[in-house]
Order: structure tokens, then C-alpha cells, then sequence
């Protein structure tokens, strides 16, 4: 189901949001929140915000109403005995000029092309508190000639959502200063 697009709040930050939902056969539950920033503020998880820019677009992953395994449904015959410690969502994501590459050093930065970036961070919030994806996640792979992105979730009782970003990169690079040209003075006419 795609929602009606809604002007919505972003820690103070204004966003048009368009939510989309679905069921996932019989194990849960999984909402996309798109938004596209209306003014420039910081975004993300805590101590991970970045400079969005007005037309950024953020976007956050929800899994909810979840059956892991070790309930008794579902998942074969060692339903009852095996337990579930993450879930994984891959997601492909092309750049504009083919595959996404990694910006410098920074392992969760890539460039998109067209001078668009996708921002990741390694938190996700689990049951209404920040904690660190395992050690390499969020991980990017090539699988078939496409860019695949995974993003490793605990398990949890209630909900788990991460947060990344698209960005233009326009709140990254600062605007030089102008540099002052000096005016001639104006040189004295002998009589």
C-alpha cells in the first residue's frame, strides 16, 4: 500500500513523506518512509546526522510484526528449536553513472553519479533504542552485475528501522569566501 504524500517533521527539520507497506508472506511486516527534505537541518541517528539540504531525500526501512524463527510457525521442520539472530535486507542500488563507488576512506559514504551520494550509517533502532549493526553492515557486494547493499538487522520484539540518506552533497562543500580584490588608489595627476 503507498500512502498519500503528508508534511511531516524530521527532529525539526520539514520533510514531505510518502510511506509504503506490505506484508511479507506470513512473517511480518515491512514499511519504506521516503522524504524529501523542504529545508536544510541535520538528519539520521544520533551521532551520525548528516547535512541535509533541501531535496535530499531520506529515506528509513521498518520491519515490524515479525515471527522468527523459534515460535513454533513457520520455517520447516526445526521451527520449534532454531532461533533467529538477524535479518537481512538486500537492496539494489544503481548510480548514476553505473555502480556506486565508495568516497575516499569513508566506508559508508558512496557517490551516485551526478554528484548524488548515498549516506549510510551502521546504527538501527531496535525496539526504541540505537544500537550498532554487527561488525561489516551495512555491506555493499556485486551479485549479477548489480550493486547490492545489506543491511543487517537484530532481532527484536517490537520493531526495527534504519536510516539512510541521499543527498546532493550541497551541505558538504563549504562556499569560499569571495577574495577581496584590491581597488587601485588612484594615482596622483602632477599640475
Amino acid at each position: 500500500t503507498i500512502e498519500e504524500p503528508e508534511l511531516v517533521s524530521l527532529g525539526g527539520v520539514s520533510a514531505t513523506k510518502i510511506a509504503f507497506h506490505s506484508p511479507l508472506s506470513t512473517i511480518g511486516k515491512l514499511m519504506v518512509d521516503t522524504y524529501v527534505l523542504e529545508e536544510s537541518g541535520l538528519v539520521g541517528p544520533p551521532g551520525e546526522e548528516w547535512d541535509g539540504v533541501k531535496g535530499d531525500v531520506k529515506w528509513s526501512i521498518r520491519l515490524y510484526d515479525w515471527t522468527f524463527c523459534g515460535c513454533k510457525t513457520g520455517g520447516g521442520p526445526n521451527a520449534a528449536t532454531e532461533t533467529a539472530e538477524y535479518i537481512d535486507i538486500d537492496i539494489e542500488i544503481s548510480g548514476k553513472d553505473g555502480a556506486p563507488q565508495k568516497t575516499g576512506g569513508n566506508l559508508k559514504q558512496f557517490e551516485l553519479g551526478g554528484g548524488i551520494n548515498l549516506e549510510l550509517s551502521d546504527q538501527v533502532q531496535v525496539d526504541g533504542a540505537w544500537v550498532s549493526m554487527p561488525a561489516g553492515f551495512p555491506s555493499m557486494s556485486m551479485k549479477g552485475g548489480t550493486t547490492v547493499f545489506t543491511f543487517r538487522f537484530p532481532r527484536f520484539v517490537t520493531e526495527a528501522v534504519y536510516d539512510p540518506l541521499i543527498t546532493s552533497g550541497a551541505a558538504s562543500t563549504p562556499t569560499p569566501a569571495p577574495t577581496p580584490v584590491p581597488t587601485p588608489a588612484p594615482a596622483p595627476v602632477p599640475t
